[in-house]
């Protein structure tokens, strides 16, 4: 009976022309590795790839042991043959077949076995030596199978087969589909089969992929190719080439094995390939924290290009040396090159790389920098050879093209859609799963894996560490730990090389190497909070800028251009574990130097200076560090320099959450210390701020406690603004909950305080305020002569903001009163302000009316447009309550154009966001658009009950009204006669929208 193995895809035997599957055991295993050596192989050999670990005479017993258990199996008995101290299984296999098939050039069977990749996925979590040997065939053989179908693909197109030649370019772009080579042979031969319209969409297609995935363009050779196809001009097919077969064996190449799959980096693969591949580019440093991935990203790269150096390629691991002078040796080494002892090593190597094309990799070039003109000398002596080296900190060559590697992408934040497409959320998972195979991964568990990968700014070393804890405590445990310290991040395994040890010797090893005057600098680096300006830098660490660029060339600092520098949080953590001093003077001069910095950004009563948004943002957290410092010190009046400029940034960028954890955060801290009048008015502003924050997010009853908690601290104490501010708040609460008169007492209330106050600012604000509760009482005319009013002073003191915000009221109103081109008009100069000064609240707002404009008009399309634009704005800065009007406003669009189908999905997303706010304003637009929507399917006995409450409700807006009673006009008389009876008078407003949430449900 004919036995044949298949070793592509996953193994199999064949018995009789049946597949059947294998169970991969260890003697299985075992019998497959002689199998596809189809040799004697040592039985050493076979005892190393088993049991790498133990000790030689142990492995063998283990090896006698599974050729035992193997002797056993049907298919081996008669052909597996034994010696005392060798092996051999004589059995046909696919992949012996396939390189006989390339041998002897027949393409089409070569291209027949090669179905999958050798041994498809299968990996074992307890044969690490097993694996790597998998991987370094699997790779041998996606290399003859590549060159073979180069070769096929060339063969075909000389003798004419345009279309046979198309064929097998598109496997070989299946294998790498933008490997533009074979894009270009694929168009030239698809455009030679007559086929010109194919060959242009399959380019288009290639482009769109370019810029999805890499952001880049074709080459110039592929424009010019696909220029000939477009002008429709002759081409010449291309001529035959002799096939260039390698394998890992026949290439000569030391790359070491990797037992793990190298996950991520996408970007700077393609980034360094472009760079290798550029004439004038011979050295390139890849330069980052040690447990960066600097030595994996190397030999990734190096797997890549080994068809691109004739000469081979060449891998010089220096960490086994430790002196300058050993250098030449290590190299002549790993070339292989037998040295001569009456010559100069350097000569002789210099001599040997003169006329090769080689790609050399030097890993760990730090602790032997003064080695680096060597380097210097072997690109000199040949102009064919390309270096690459990894280091900690650059070697300071002109040649020298530096490459920073950073950590792995990782998520900024929770919500993220796709954690695991994260280039460090997936190494993590990798990485447990191969301590913890049986590991089940919840989506909050992903969540946290998510903040471990921010903790330690996807550092691949550390993100592997930590996981290999996962076989023994949860990830939850394991981010609670590293919150602590990073002393978790030391392997467990024995294995693992000394530098790979433990995150916390990487960083001793560097600290070594420091002068004092850079350790210090570190230490005061600590203070900052996510990096830090050149200029505050300098200032409080007292370090000249050529010390901090020294440290950014050692990979201590990362540099963001022009004036930025950043400290990894594990070194940063480090670093705070070596001090030996206080640092209160350099928490001093930071909180000094950021207030400093606000005072010039947002002076008092003065116009914000450009950019002042964006560079409160990015130093936010320095900016609060300053502030916590401040409260402890009890300094009140530089606390109230940075107030107004984190006030503005929270509401400007919509950080409501954040705001409002920071602002209680203070309260809490404030409460705590010395007990002072000047003390008590900051806390009233605080309590003032913070129920503004809370509003928003729809927490009225908390942020009426924060008010009144703020009125009693200053009820016996002289203080009108402060208390007007309150009294501000404490009106627009009312206004949300659609109590109107009360609104407007208190408004009146606090402008009234304020009557002789310098204040325009303030007093332009509450004139605002009370416009808008004006207009909510309709009384229009009084509404209209507010905002004129309010837009008079802010114009007075150049108050952008707060000119968009009263436009876009104004406009509202105009809008209610039937004035729409006058409304857009207005609304469309809000939106130019408002884009000017990035403000995320402002834009949602004008979009939001906008909508409402447009809709109003009958232009579907715009509304529709600034409705979706409204709920993106609305999630990113998670505000309610503009996105509710946006989805019940897509809900009447859909209704409009009789495209029902959609309805009930922007209803539902816009009650759930009303439920969130539990306001009757809300509700009562739910209830219309809803009514709406039965009328649409001509349900009108259903909805008669909303359309009466919607008629008859005193809060409805007047628009809204008026939608209703174009409702009404399509009843019949036996309807009408059921609304105007009051049937439905005392129906309760809760109770119908819980009605609407069931049945949209169903």
């Amino acid at each position: 009976m004919s036995l044949r193995l298949s070793l592509f895809g996953l193994p199999a035997l064949k018995r009789a022309g049946i597949s059947s599957s294998l169970r991969l055991n260890n003697p299985t295993l075992l019998m497959l590795y002689l199998a596809n050596k189809g040799d004697w192989i040592s039985r050493s050999e076979l005892a190393f790839l088993f049991r790498p670990d133990d000790e030689e005479s142990k492995a063998l017993k283990i090896v006698r042991l599974l050729l035992y258990r193997a002797k056993k199996l049907d298919w081996v008995t008669d052909s597996l043959e034994l010696d005392r101290r060798k092996a051999k299984f004589n059995i046909t296999t696919d992949t012996k077949l396939f390189k006989e098939a390339v041998a002897q050039q027949n393409w089409q069977e070569a291209r027949r076995l090669y179905k999958k990749p050798f041994f498809a996925d299968f990996s074992s979590t307890e044969l690490p030596t097993y694996n790597a040997w998998i991987e370094v065939e699997r790779f041998d053989y996606e290399v003859i199978y590549k060159d073979a179908l180069i070769a096929y693909s060339s063969a075909l197109e000389a003798q004419g087969s345009y279309q046979g030649a198309t064929e097998i370019l598109g496997d070989l772009l299946e294998l790498n589909p933008i490997a533009e080579d074979f894009m270009q042979d694929y168009l030239r031969n698809i455009y030679l089969s007559g086929q010109r319209e194919k060959a242009l969409v399959i380019y288009e297609q290639f482009c769109k992929q370019l810029a999805q995935e890499y952001d880049s363009l074709p080459l110039q050779e592929t424009q010019a190719l696909v220029e000939i196809i477009k002008n429709n001009q002759k081409l010449e097919a291309k001529a035959a080439t002799q096939p260039k077969i390698l394998t890992r064996t026949q290439t000569k190449t030391n790359l070491p094995a990797q037992s793990t799959h190298f996950i991520g980096r996408k970007a700077d693969i393609k980034e360094l390939n472009e760079q290798i591949k550029i004439p004038s580019c011979h050295l390139i440093s890849i330069i980052g924290l040690g447990g960066s991935g600097k030595t994996r990203l190397a030999i990734e790269l190096a797997t890549k290009q080994q068809n691109s150096f004739a000469d081979g390629i060449y891998f010089i691991d220096l960490s086994k040396i430790s002196k300058a002078h050993e250098l030449n040796n290590q190299v002549a080494q790993a070339l292989g090159l037998t040295l001569a002892p009456q010559q100069s090593a350097a000569e002789q190597i210099k001599s040997y790389l003169s006329n090769k094309e080689s790609l050399l990799i030097f890993d760990n070039f730090e602790h032997i920098l003064e080695a680096a003109t060597t380097l210097q000398e072997y690109l000199e002596a040949s102009s064919s050879i390309k270096i690459i080296a990894t280091s900690r900190q650059r070697l300071n060559l002109s040649s020298e093209w530096i490459y920073d590697l950073e950590g792995l992408s990782y998520p900024e934040t929770d919500d993220k859609n796709n954690l695991e497409d994260y280039d460090a959320v997936s190494l993590f998972i990798n990485s447990a799963k191969r301590v913890a195979p049986k590991l089940e991964l919840t989506d909050d568990d992903i969540k946290t894996i998510a903040r471990i990968t921010r903790q330690v700014q996807g550092l691949p070393l550390a993100l592997e560490l930590a996981a290999s804890w996962c076989r023994l405590m949860s990830v939850d445990r394991i981010c609670q730990e590293l919150c602590e310290s990073y002393d978790l991040l030391e392997s467990q395994y024995s294995d693992v090389a000394d530098k790979h040890k433990n995150m916390k010797a990487i960083w001793e090893q560097t600290w070594q190497r420091l002068s004092q005057k850079k350790r210090e600098t570190l230490a005061k680096f600590t203070v900052f909070q996510g990096g830090g300006t050149l200029e505050a830098i300098e200032k409080v660490t007292n370090t000249h800028f050529s010390v901090l660029l020294s440290l950014v060339n050692e990979s201590l600092l990362k540099r963001i251009p022009p004036d930025r520098f950043e400290m990894h949080e594990l070194l940063k953590q480090f670093a705070s574990s070596k001090l030996t001093y206080s640092l209160e003077e350099a928490r001093n001069s930071h909180a000094n130097t950021h207030v400093q910095m606000a005072a010039q950004l947002a002076p008092a009563n003065k116009k914000l200076q450009p950019d002042f948004l964006a560079i409160l943002d990015i130093d936010r957290y320095n900016f609060q560090a300053a502030w916590w410092h401040l409260i402890e010190e009890n300094k009140y009046k530089q606390l109230e320099i940075l107030q107004r400029p984190l006030k503005y940034l929270f509401f400007a960028k919509a950080y409501y959450n954040e705001g409002v954890e920071f602002y209680q955060k203070s309260i809490e801290k404030l409460i705590s210390t010395k007990a002072s009048k000047e003390k008590s008015f900051f806390i009233a502003d605080i309590d003032a701020i913070l129920a503004d924050l809370l509003m928003p997010l729809g927490k009225w009853q908390e942020a009426i406690e924060q008010l009144n908690h703020g009125l009693n601290l200053l009820k016996n104490e002289s203080a009108p603004i402060q208390r007007a501010e309150l009294l501000d708040s404490r009106s627009r609460i009312h206004y949300f909950k659609g109590e109107f008169v009360a609104a407007k007492e208190n408004i009146q209330e606090a402008i009234k305080l304020l009557e002789h106050s310098p204040n325009k600012q303030t007093r332009a604000n509450f004139i605002h305020a009370l416009a808008i509760i004006t207009t909510q009482l309709k009384d229009f005319k009084d509404a209209e002569k507010y905002y004129y009013k309010a837009l008079e002073h802010y114009q007075e003191i150049n108050d952008n903001s707060n000119m968009t915000l009263t436009l876009n009221n104004l406009a509202s109103l105009k809008m209610r009163l039937g004035e729409l081109h006058e409304s857009k008009v207005l609304l469309e100069k809000a939106l130019l302000l408002s884009q000017q000064f990035d403000s995320a609240r402002a834009e949602m707002n004008i979009t939001n009316t906008l909508s409402g404009v447009h809709y109003r008009l009958g232009g579907f399309a715009e509304s529709e447009k600034y409705s979706i634009i409204t709920i993106e704005l609305c999630e990113k800065a998670k505000d309610n309550l503009y996105a509710i009007y946006a989805h019940l406003t897509l809900a009447k669009i859909k209704i409009k154009v009789a495209s029902l189908d959609r309805v009930k999905t922007h209803l539902l997303d816009g009650l759930k966001l009303a439920y969130r706010l539990d306001s009757k304003i809300q509700y009562l637009e739910v209830i219309l658009a809803y009514t709406q929507y039965l009328f649409a399917k001509k349900q009108y006995e259903p909805a008669l009950p909303y359309l009466a409450v919607v008629l008859e409700h005193p809060e409805i807006q007047d628009y809204s009204i008026k939608e209703a009673n174009e409702l009404k006009v399509e009843l019949d008389k036996s309807a009408l006669n059921k609304l105007d009876s009051k049937i439905f008078k005392n129906a309760n407003i809760r109770d119908l929208i819980d009605e609407i949430n069931i049945q949209l449900q169903s």
